[in-house]
C-alpha cells in the first residue's frame, strides 16, 4: 500500500470544517481506490461506527451517484466505491513525516487552490497471504499531529471495518501491490481487477473514471446511471493513430530479441556467408602488396573503428551494470587490463606464428595445422583421464593420420615435380627451402601454435566474462593493432612513413585505404554480425562445424587470387582425414554435454 501524495490545507482562523469549498479549515483528504464494490460488513456494530465518527468529527463525503446507494438493514448508509474523509487537526504546526515511503503532510503556500490533490491508496491485485495483510494493521505509527485519524478501510474479505490510519506502518513494512491480498476473487474480469482512478475537486466531489465511461482500443464509451454502456463514442484521428502505433509495438515479433526473429533459412544463409568471408579474407590479405604483419595491423585498425557503432548500441541499450563497465575507471583496473591484454596476446600470437610459417611452407599447411586446437584439447582430456566419448577416440585417430600425411608431403617434397606455372604465383619462397626447414619451421611452428592456443584459450574466456561482448571486441582489436604494429616495426622493418608497402601511414593511400575499408566492412558485417546471430540461433555444434571448412576455402582462394599454388599428393589426403576427425571430436563433446544436462 503506497501513499503517492498527501496535502493538507489549513487556515488558523477557522476551526469547524463544514464546507470544503468555502471554509479553509484544517482537513486531510484520504482516498481509498479499490477495484470492487465495498460489501456490507455484518460484524461491525452500527453504534460503534456512529460513536467513532462523532468523537473524531469525521464526515464521509458521498462521491458516488447517490441514486445507486441503498439503506442498510441496520440503518446506516451503504458506502460508495471511493470515500473521502476530512478531519480537524488539533496541532496546527504540521511536520512532514521523515520516512521516504511514509505519509507526507505538506502545507501549500497557496491556500486558495480550488482543486485539491489527494493520495491514492491502491488495493492490491492478487489474493495472497491474509496473515501478511494483517501484519500491516498491527504496526504502530502516528501522524505528525499525534492524533490518530479514523478512516473506514477495506479488509481482504471485502467488508468494512473501522481502523486507525496510524496502524499502517509504511516505514516498517514495505507495502507493495503484489504483496497484499485482493478484495475480490481472482476470477473477476480484467476491468474489475485493475486499480481505479479517482478524481477529486475542491468541493469534495469525487468520482471514478471507470464508473462513468469505459475505455476501449479506439473509442470512449459512456455509461448511464445503471452502469450500462451507451452507444455514444468520442473518437478522433489522433486517438486512432496512437492506438495503431501501440498495437504495432505490442506485436510478439517486436517483443523478442533480434536473433529470435530471424528466419531459419536466413540464418543458414548468414552462416554460409560468414564462413565464406572468414575463409576468403586471409587469402585476400596475402594478396595485398604490403608487409605481412603490417597488413594485419591495418586490418585490426579499420575493424576497431567499425566496431564503435556496435559498442555505442550496447552501451545505450544495456543496464546499469553494462554501462558501469564502460567507465574508464573500470577498464583501467589492473586486473581487468591484465585479462584484456592476455586475451589480445593470444590472438596476436596466432597471427605472429601463422604469418611466419607462410615464408617456410604452403599457406594452406600453416592454416590447417594452426587450427588443431580441438585436437590438442582432446589429447589433454585423454592424458587427464577426463570424460570422453568413443566418437572422440575415432576422431583423434584419423586426425593423427591426416597430420602425418601432411608432414610426409613436405618431407618427400621435390621442387622438380612442380609445374612451371607454380613460379608465377606471388608466394614462392617455400619452393627454395630445404625439406627439413619446411617441416621444422613451417609445419612444426603451425603445430606448436595450435598447442599454444589450447593453453591460452582460457584467457579469452576470462576477458569475455569481465567485459561486455562489443566492448571486449573493440578493446581486443585495438590491442591487436598495437601488438602487430610493434611486431612489424621490430622484426620486419616497418616505419612510420607514408610508404604503401613498408610505412604505417601507407594505409591512407588511395589503393590501400579503399581495399582495407571494404575488407573490414565484410569482416564486421558479414563475419562478426552473422556469427553473433548464428551463435544464438543454432546450437554450438553448427557454427563450430562450419569453421572447419574455413581452411579449405582459404586454400581454394589462394589458388584463385594467384597467391600460391595448391598442394598436391598426400596433402589432399591429409585434409580429407583431418576434417572429419575434428568433426568427430566436436560431436563427441556435444554428446557429453547433452548427457550431463540430462543428468543434472
Amino acid at each position: 500500500m503506497k501513499v503517492q501524495e498527501n496535502y493538507i490545507f489549513s487556515d488558523k482562523n477557522q476551526a469547524n470544517p463544514q464546507d470544503v469549498s468555502d471554509q479553509k479549515t484544517p482537513f486531510i483528504y484520504v482516498t481509498s481506490s479499490s477495484q470492487t464494490q465495498i460489501e456490507e460488513d455484518n460484524n461491525i456494530n452500527n453504534k460503534q461506527v456512529q460513536q467513532i465518527n462523532k468523537q473524531q468529527d469525521i464526515q464521509p463525503v458521498n462521491t458516488h451517484n447517490l441514486q445507486q446507494e441503498s439503506l442498510r438493514q441496520d440503518g446506516r448508509q451503504e458506502l460508495p466505491k471511493s470515500i473521502f474523509y476530512y478531519q480537524k487537526i488539533q496541532n496546527k504546526d504540521l511536520i512532514p513525516y521523515p520516512q521516504e515511503d511514509s505519509i507526507e503532510i505538506i502545507q501549500p503556500q497557496n491556500i486558495e487552490m480550488q482543486q485539491l490533490k489527494t493520495s491514492f491508496l491502491t488495493v492490491p491485485q492478487q489474493q495472497k497471504n491474509y496473515e501478511t495483510y494483517q501484519q500491516i494493521y498491527t504496526k504502530k505509527s502516528t501522524i505528525a499531529s499525534g492524533q490518530p485519524l479514523k478512516v473506514i478501510a477495506e479488509d481482504p474479505r471485502g467488508s468494512i471495518s473501522d481502523t486507525n490510519i496510524d496502524k499502517f506502518s509504511i516505514d516498517q513494512y514495505d507495502c507493495r501491490e503484489q504483496d497484499l491480498p485482493s478484495a475480490r476473487p481472482s476470477s473477476d474480469s480484467y476491468i474489475q481487477r485493475k486499480p481505479k482512478t479517482s478524481v477529486v475537486y475542491g468541493s469534495g466531489f469525487a468520482f471514478h473514471v471507470e464508473d462513468i465511461c469505459e475505455v476501449r482500443e479506439d473509442s470512449l464509451l459512456f455509461k448511464d446511471k445503471e452502469g450500462q454502456v451507451q452507444k455514444v463514442e468520442i473518437t478522433n484521428q489522433l486517438t486512432n493513430d496512437i492506438n495503431k502505433v501501440s498495437r504495432y509495438f505490442k506485436k510478439p515479433i517486436l517483443l523478442k530479441p533480434v536473433y529470435q526473429n530471424v528466419n531459419i533459412q536466413y540464418a543458414w544463409c548468414l552462416l554460409f556467408l560468414g564462413t565464406l568471408a572468414n575463409g576468403i579474407i586471409p587469402s585476400w590479405i596475402q594478396y595485398m602488396p604490403a608487409e605481412k604483419y603490417l597488413r594485419i595491423a591495418w586490418r585490426f585498425f579499420m575493424q576497431f573503428f567499425l566496431m564503435i557503432p556496435f559498442a555505442q548500441y550496447e552501451f545505450r541499450t544495456g543496464d546499469e551494470k553494462v554501462k558501469a563497465k564502460y567507465s574508464i575507471s573500470y577498464i583501467m583496473k589492473p586486473e581487468n587490463l591484465k585479462k584484456l591484454f592476455l586475451s589480445s596476446f593470444t590472438q596476436s600470437t596466432w597471427f605472429c606464428f601463422t604469418l611466419f610459417c607462410f615464408e617456410w611452407t604452403y599457406v594452406s599447411h600453416a592454416i590447417i595445422l594452426g587450427n588443431l586446437v580441438n585436437f590438442y584439447l582432446f589429447l589433454q582430456r585423454v592424458i587427464k583421464k577426463d570424460q570422453i566419448h568413443y566418437i572422440e577416440i575415432f576422431g583423434g585417430i584419423i586426425t593423427t593420420m591426416g597430420v602425418t600425411f601432411v608432414l610426409a608431403d613436405n618431407i618427400f617434397f621435390d621442387a622438380s615435380d612442380l609445374p612451371p606455372s607454380a613460379y608465377h604465383y606471388k608466394m614462392t619462397k617455400f619452393i627454395h627451402r630445404p625439406n627439413w626447414q619446411r617441416v621444422l619451421f613451417g609445419n612444426g611452428s603451425s603445430l606448436f601454435v595450435s598447442f599454444l592456443m589450447s593453453k591460452l584459450a582460457k584467457h579469452q574466456a576470462a576477458a569475455r566474462e569481465v567485459f561486455p561482448t562489443h566492448l571486449n571486441t573493440i578493446l581486443t582489436f585495438f590491442l591487436n593493432m598495437f601488438n602487430l604494429t610493434l611486431l612489424s616495426y621490430f622484426f620486419s622493418g616497418m616505419d612510420f612513413v607514408k610508404d604503401p608497402s613498408w610505412g604505417w601511414y601507407g594505409l591512407f593511400t588511395e589503393q590501400n585505404f579503399v581495399s582495407f575499408l571494404l575488407m573490414s566492412i565484410l569482416l564486421g558485417m558479414g563475419s562478426f554480425v552473422s556469427m553473433f546471430i548464428v551463435s544464438k540461433v543454432f546450437v554450438p555444434l553448427v557454427p563450430q562445424t562450419a569453421q572447419l571448412f574455413e581452411p579449405i576455402i582459404s586454400t581454394l582462394a589462394l589458388q584463385a587470387l594467384g597467391v600460391q599454388i595448391l598442394p598436391e599428393g598426400l596433402t589432399c589426403l591429409g585434409y580429407a582425414l583431418i576434417l572429419p576427425g575434428l568433426f568427430s571430436i566436436i560431436l563427441g563433446q556435444y554428446f557429453i554435454q547433452q548427457q550431463n544436462q540430462k543428468k543434472s
